[in-house]
């Protein structure tokens, strides 16, 4: 079973890879998201007609950034998984040792790959529909035989409320995987722990607590900025660089 390592040395450095460079690009998303100057808290929990025409421009400027992230994030918990998996094998030494942690180990992970890869084709799938509909459809004067001067904002208001609540829909599913990578790297301490002879460096274990601690931190301050974005999201992205952009690439270096 150790031979297995060989086939897919390659994936842990392209997970890193693809963490580093989906989390920059969230992060820049982030920070011009908390620096928008048209921002409103008012106007927009009252649905302004010409706060959410600015907010629909806003975002099909950054809608490229976005899409680069969702797409390098799902590759890199795809090939994230391959290596983690190999982990679980080699420590149950080859399925024969404490079958059911390692059989959670391997079920956690694939359980944070197909939530990630399906949030984030979810987010991509509604951000994209969206642009798409801001790009090319009449949003204005959707009342029949509207008499007021103007817009009646009927179809823009529709859009933003329903773009809203499939970005909330998203926001749980596509936090899951820090719980489950978080529980996967504290199995992987355990086991490595009750080994009589270690096939890991044990360091590389506790720095992988570290990374698990932090995943936590990630997945609350995700939530959180959904509940108020100007005041959780300096946590968000402090948390962000040090997580994917620093220590778990470092993980999976080691």
């Amino acid at each position: 079973y150790l031979g297995t390592m060989v086939y897919f040395s390659w994936s842990p450095f392209l997970a890193a890879i693809c963490f580093i460079s989906s989390n920059i690009c969230r992060v820049i998303a982030l920070i011009y998201h908390i620096h928008r100057n048209h921002y409103d808290e008012e106007k927009q929990q009252n649905l302004d007609l010409e706060f959410i025409k600015m907010e629909w421009e806003y975002r099909y400027r950054l809608n490229p950034l976005h899409s680069m992230a969702n797409i390098l994030n799902i590759f890199a918990w795809t090939t994230f998984s391959i290596p983690v998996l190999q982990v679980a094998w080699l420590l149950s030494h080859g399925g024969v040792r404490k079958v059911g942690m390692h059989a959670a180990i391997a079920g956690f992970t694939i359980a944070a790959v197909v939530s990630e890869v399906l949030a984030q084709l979810m987010l991509f799938g509604a951000r994209g529909s969206g642009i798409y509909l801001y790009s090319n459809f009449d949003f204005g004067g959707w009342l029949p035989g509207y008499v007021y001067s103007g817009e009646s904002g009927v179809g823009w208001r529709d859009l933003e409320i329903v773009y809203l609540v499939i970005n909330g829909i998203t926001t749980y599913v596509d936090s899951f995987e820090w719980l489950c990578l978080a529980v996967v790297l504290s199995l992987i301490m355990h086991s490595l722990q009750t080994m009589n002879v270690r096939i890991f460096n044990i360091w590389w274990a506790r720095f992988g607590l570290l990374v698990a601690f932090l995943a936590v931190f990630d997945f609350i301050s995700s939530v959180l900025i959904r509940l108020d974005e100007h005041l959780f999201a300096e946590l968000a992205i402090a948390v962000s660089v040090m997580n994917s952009i620093i220590f778990l690439p470092t993980w999976l270096f080691m």
